[in-house]
């Protein structure tokens, strides 16, 4: 996406904690807690920052009829931290890690209405789990990695770009290969 998308950003700090314990060489764990939440700033059109793609959708809710823009911000209270732990497992030649996340997504989500041409930009609450692994096996390192977004995953409709929430379970599976044939060459294949 970064090679083929004009998109111009800056990344933004967010506070966090992230404890780790190591209990064996053969299992870690780290827990992650985010107190404040801090969502990806949207700059108005002609902004240095702002993403060429923003134009277009915003140009695309003027031609809806959309003047109002509202931006919901997450309020800074403890119950809306968002916090998550993954736990690093090696067993049976291979590396395994088990992860969990419940927080805010960091880009927001556009609700339409075009009855009061008002477009509500909210933060949805995500809570996902997933699953992923690597070993060795014929010379080469095979990789896998399974997720499952239980909650707040939004996807875009047409013809209006409002959104609506679907579970979603992604999949990557594929092997890479370092000095393949000749130094220097790496060969990766996946299967999304």
């Amino acid at each position: 996406n970064f090679t083929f998308t004009e998109f111009n950003d800056r990344k933004i700090p967010v506070w966090s904690i992230n404890p780790q314990l190591t209990i064996h060489e053969n299992f870690r764990i780290e827990f992650y807690f985010v107190p404040v939440h801090r969502g990806s700033e949207l700059p108005g059109n002609g902004a240095v920052w702002q993403n060429p793609v923003s134009q277009t959708v915003s140009d695309h809710f003027v031609g809806l009829g959309i003047t109002n823009l509202n931006y919901q911000k997450v309020d800074n209270k403890l119950h809306n931290a968002s916090h998550g732990a993954r736990a690093f497992i090696k067993a049976f030649g291979a590396d395994f890690a088990i992860s969990y996340y419940n927080g805010y997504a960091h880009s927001p989500h556009a609700i339409v209405n075009t009855s009061t041409s008002t477009v509500d930009f909210k933060y949805a609450r995500v809570r996902m789990y997933s699953l992923d692994t690597e070993f060795p096996l014929f010379g080469l390192v095979w990789r896998g990695e399974i997720a499952y977004f239980h909650k707040g995953k939004f996807y875009e409709t047409a013809p209006n770009y409002s959104s609506v929430e679907k579970k979603y379970l992604a999949v990557v599976f594929g092997f890479d290969k370092n000095d393949l044939f000749t130094k220097g060459f790496y060969l990766n294949i996946q299967y999304i």
